[in-house]
């Protein structure tokens, strides 16, 4: 088992959920970060390419491709093979080590704009108006005193120690998303594929992502990738632009749980999650991913995911399916404590991909404290 760096070697282009083809539309559109699929796909191609398997051997699912598929699955899905990710996380590469960088939750308001400094909102002891909420256990997040506090524009992302800050209820900063990376239009025409010609009426724009130096992503594979060479290349995303990973040698290791168990915590999206019930499990029974019952006490979520892809095994589009954003917040009341989560903070759509297993639903815990009327005061 080991954690990987994987540093772009120039711009990257990552999908949105719409359909595109040159001649039918003319702009595409990148969106960050990277789908956990993407990054799934990308390590599983690799493998496949490190393999003496012939492609048409894997696909057809010969005895020849058998080592194969046991690590990375077959074209129709992981199931039945070890494959397991954690990520992608984004991550600052120092001299000595890895910062990984959080989308800035979406229950932080700023508390000093010009010092870039934030807090994290309190759900209310009482609901101090009406409401038509389906559950009564659900609580209103509010700022101190009840004074307005006002929300980012721009998107930020929280390093390691403002994460720990972040989650004891401190006070925090952040970094913009402006400098961590940049977007870049650029404009392309389709070639024929039988002459290398390019195509009249084929012209488009395609925005790319453009990283700052030593800023990339870092994913955690299971111990069947060992076997792969420690540093080299691999195809990420659209456009076939390449990156370079790298085994990360030292004892990194990251901590997403609580320093001591809490029976108020917060759950903390870092990837997409999928919930059978757009925002929440099936029957809202969040037992099945905390390990035990658990009152939705509030949630702070950002806007719905509508991530797809295309589907090389049958040459189509995939569904388009709604994902919950990372930074969203979930705020629960137990009557257990709990110190970390024990599986990933997702359901699946299909047996075939275990979205827990691709890199989804990955998220870190926080601790709250209830803010009562009399504070208002």
């Amino acid at each position: 088992m080991s954690w990987y760096f994987i540093e772009p070697s120039d711009v990257l282009f990552f999908g949105d959920s719409r359909s595109f083809g040159a001649g039918d539309d003319h702009l595409a559109v990148s969106i960050f970060p990277p789908n956990p699929r993407t990054v799934a796909g990308a390590f599983r191609a690799l493998v496949l390419g490190n393999s003496n398997v012939d492609w048409h051997d894997f696909i057809s699912g010969k005895p020849s491709a058998e080592s194969v598929r046991e690590i990375i699955g077959s074209p129709e899905g992981i199931l039945g093979s070890q494959f397991s990710m954690k990520g992608p996380f984004l991550a600052y590469r120092g001299a000595s080590s890895y910062d990984l960088h959080m989308k800035l939750p979406y229950d932080a308001y700023f508390e000093d704009q010009e010092d870039i400094q934030f807090k994290s909102f309190s759900p209310m002891t009482q609901v101090p108006f009406i409401t038509k909420w389906p559950v009564a256990e659900f609580r209103p997040l509010w700022p101190p005193k009840g004074e307005r506090k006002d929300a980012p524009k721009e998107s930020y992302w929280v390093g390691t120690d403002s994460t720990k800050k972040y989650t004891q209820g401190e006070q925090f900063t952040a970094k913009a998303e402006s400098e961590i990376l940049t977007y870049e239009p650029r404009i392309g025409i389709a070639l024929d594929p039988k002459t290398r010609t390019t195509r009249e009426k084929f012209l488009y724009q395609a925005t790319f992502v453009r990283l700052e130096p030593s800023f990339g992503f870092i994913v955690w594979l299971n111990d069947a990738f060992d076997s792969l060479p420690e540093n080299g290349y691999l195809i990420l995303g659209g456009e076939t632009k390449a990156a370079r990973y790298e085994r990360i040698q030292s004892d990194f290791e990251y901590d997403f749980g609580l320093k001591t168990p809490s029976k108020r915590f917060k759950v903390v999206l870092m990837t997409p999650a999928y919930f059978k019930s757009g925002w929440e499990p099936e029957g809202s029974d969040w037992s099945s991913l905390l390990g035990f019952p658990a009152k939705l006490i509030s949630a702070s979520l950002g806007k719905p995911l509508y991530l797809g892809g295309f589907d090389i095994v049958h040459n189509e589009e995939r569904a388009i399916q709604t994902f919950v954003s990372p930074g969203s917040v979930y705020y629960f009341e137990a009557d257990e404590s709990i110190q970390e989560l024990n599986v990933p903070f997702t359901e699946s759509i299909s047996q075939k991909m275990p979205l827990d297993r691709l890199g989804y639903g990955q998220a870190f815990l926080g601790h709250w404290d209830w803010q009562s009327l009399e504070e208002e005061k």
